[in-house]
């Protein structure tokens, strides 16, 4: 199964007075166009999940004709997937908690924990943290082995200030995957955001060896770097992501900072 959502990454933004605050952009992870395997093998569920990530409102109609004519699960999660699209994220995650509770009892486990990270990503998106956390905790429960729930929890859980229990789900990530770039990077904020900024410096050094032009472990560094009193480094890194990414969410938070960092030092 495919995320549906997006991954987002801690990172920080400089305000006016310079104090650096805690932020979360978003950045892509999985399509949403992608498919819920073994659902995917269903040319109908396949054309309308197409139509939910590119026209939601007539995908969502048309889920919802589908499942009046048997469509079934499959018509179920394309509808829900149309609701994310509408930016319609509460109802979504309930059709997906749902989903994932009816689904036959010889379901894999994996399935169902795929379901309800999506649940949990669009309870996130809802700003319900508390249910986000409980669903991807129940996730996490049914497929422990999956890098990418330790890491949609961490999210939750900085979002709520939680940075040190964020600290150990990535720590778990890190160790299903240690070639986990997000996992890294976010971790390295995380760190950040709690005074360790030797283990945040580690992380982000670690992640930039696996993906030189990774966007949020460029403006991480920049970010890191900036106050260690690095500005040449910082400006260094900022400008390569811009390059690299410019438009991105990213980029344009090391524009701002850039920005900032200009008015600081004339």
């Amino acid at each position: 199964m495919a995320r549906l959502c997006h991954r987002r990454v801690l990172i920080t933004v400089m305000c006016p007075t310079m104090v650096l605050a805690a932020a979360l952009v978003m950045v892509p992870a999985m399509a949403p166009s992608q498919t819920l395997a073994p659902l995917g093998e269903n040319e109908n569920y396949r054309t309308c999940m197409r139509l939910a990530r590119i026209a939601p409102e007539k995908g969502f109609e048309d889920a919802l004709q589908w499942q009046d004519h048997g469509g079934g699960d499959a018509a179920k999660h394309c509808a829900a997937v149309a609701l994310i699209h509408l930016r319609q994220h509460s109802e979504a995650a309930k059709r997906l908690e749902s989903l994932a509770q009816e689904l036959p009892k010889k379901t894999p486990d994996n399935v169902r924990a795929e379901l309800l990270a999506q649940a949990g990503q669009a309870w996130f998106d809802a700003k319900n943290s508390d249910r986000a956390f409980s669903v991807q905790s129940a996730a996490i429960k049914l497929n422990a082995k999956n890098a990418d729930l330790w890491i949609d929890r961490a999210m939750t859980l900085a979002n709520r200030g939680r940075y040190k229990d964020a600290i150990s789900d990535l720590t778990s990530a890190i160790a299903l995957d240690a070639n986990s770039t997000d996992a890294l990077t976010l971790r390295a904020s995380a760190y950040r955001l709690t005074g360790n900024m030797a283990a945040a410096r580690q992380d982000i050094v670690n992640a930039l060896s696996l993906a030189p032009t990774h966007a949020e472990g460029l403006l991480e560094s920049g970010i890191l770097m900036r106050l260690a009193g690095e500005t040449d480094g910082a400006r260094e890194d900022w400008l390569k992501l811009i390059e690299l990414h410019n438009g991105s969410p990213a980029a344009e938070t090391a524009k701002r900072n850039l920005e900032k960092l200009d008015v600081k030092t004339r």
